[in-house]
């Protein structure tokens, strides 16, 4: 590819049958038009290869990148490029050999078993692993509240029907979590427990709205099937009050808020700041309650 006018002297028969192309149509042609693209996609492409080639030119070596180009016919297509430069005999550079590489199987390949990894294998929602990744690494000065989720005599439907139907209602719950909070962050704690991050709602009375959907969405579900009329559901809510709020603290805060959810009738929400004095209270007749049994 010359340096000056970035269009192709000169290709394989590979890069030939890569694009859908002769050799003789290839040549003196632009990145655009040999990937078969118009409009955003050829400026965008075009942008793409000067950029590169500019690269090259700039670090006078041999440089890998990985790119992204759209191919008319195949869509998205992954390559691994290695470029070098093409000096004269005044040691200027007048263009680069490259050799390119399909590597979208591969990349495919990667982004499956990374799906994989971060995911529960029965609901298919994010593990218990990828919950805390992904939260410690949320954005500078995003809010964050945490509904920690979980299914009232559970263990009823197992020990009743087998863990099959256990199963399948684990399966169907997180199909209506996916559904009800469509942007959010939904995660499979382990057992019957989910906690579903939304990330930057901070209206209580939104909140409040989608927490009355899920619970009747999830009312009328268990009703529809007579193996799981027993089962309801609790719910504890905690929200970061700064941005630089602890993850683990504020876990445990909406943990405390479903134990208070499930302590106090249960199928039920429960925001934590709105019990944090009654909680306090409860604590420290605890704690005197041990002093006088230690006594």
């Amino acid at each position: 590819m010359a340096a000056e006018h970035f269009c192709h002297l000169r290709v394989n028969q590979a890069f030939c049958e890569a694009v859908g192309k002769t050799k003789e149509d290839v040549t003196n042609q632009y990145h655009g038009y040999i990937w078969g693209l118009s409009g955003e996609e050829a400026e965008y492409g075009e942008a793409v290869c000067r950029a590169s080639e500019l690269a090259v030119a700039k670090a006078g070596k041999t440089c890998h990148s990985e790119e992204t180009v759209y191919h008319s016919k195949r869509g998205l297509c992954e390559l691994s490029i290695l470029k070098t430069p093409v000096y004269d005999e005044n040691h200027e550079i007048i263009g680069t050999v490259g050799i390119a590489r399909d590597i979208t199987k591969e990349k495919e390949a990667q982004k499956q078993v990374l799906e994989l990894a971060n995911s529960d294998a029965l609901t298919g929602l994010h593990n218990r692993h990828h919950f805390y990744q992904r939260l410690r690494n949320r954005r500078k000065g995003e809010s964050l509240t945490l509904c920690y989720i979980d299914l009232d005599h559970f263990k009823y439907i197992n020990d009743t029907y087998g863990h099959k139907v256990g199963d399948e209602t684990l399966v169907a719950v997180a199909n209506l979590l996916r559904k009800s909070f469509p942007k959010a962050f939904i995660t499979r704690m382990g057992g019957d427990e989910f906690v579903v991050a939304l990330f930057g709602v901070n209206d209580r009375k939104e909140i409040k709205a989608r927490m009355e959907f899920v619970m009747n969405a999830m009312k009328e579900f268990f009703k529809s099937d007579e193996r799981m009329r027993t089962l309801a559901m609790s719910i504890g809510i905690a929200k970061s009050e700064n941005e630089e709020a602890d993850l683990d603290m504020l876990l445990q805060q909406s943990d405390e808020a479903l134990y208070w959810s499930k302590e106090h009738g249960r199928d039920q929400y429960t925001f934590y700041d709105e019990i944090l004095n009654e909680l306090q209270r409860f604590k420290e007749h605890v704690r005197h309650e041990r002093r006088i049994t230690e006594e």
